[in-house]
């Protein structure tokens, strides 16, 4: 199976590497979960909402079934994590 990092992949896809929709497009229907984290180009594990990330495009890959972690940096408190949450049903996940 496959399982899909959102910030990680946008942080490579900065250095020249596939981006989100390339992974998605070849292995969407491999997808055992994804982590959900936004990122910019120089910062990951950013609550959902807080960076890059297109994650309107991201949810249209992400299996019913399919695993999903919101993946945040510790230093983000519940309310950024409670915002996030909301901002990814607001997408479609």
């Amino acid at each position: 199976g496959y399982w899909h990092d959102t910030g990680r992949i946008h942080q490579r896809s900065n250095m020249g590497l596939p981006d989100q929709g390339v992974w998605l497009d070849a292995f969407s229907n491999r997808m055992m979960g994804c982590h959900l984290q936004d990122a910019t180009k120089d910062q990951s594990e950013l609550p959902p909402g807080q960076g890059e990330v297109d994650f309107q495009l991201v949810s249209e890959y992400v299996p019913r079934e399919a695993a999903r972690v919101v993946e945040v940096h510790p230093r983000h408190g519940r309310a950024e994590v409670l915002l996030a949450v909301q901002y990814l049903l607001d997408r479609g996940f």
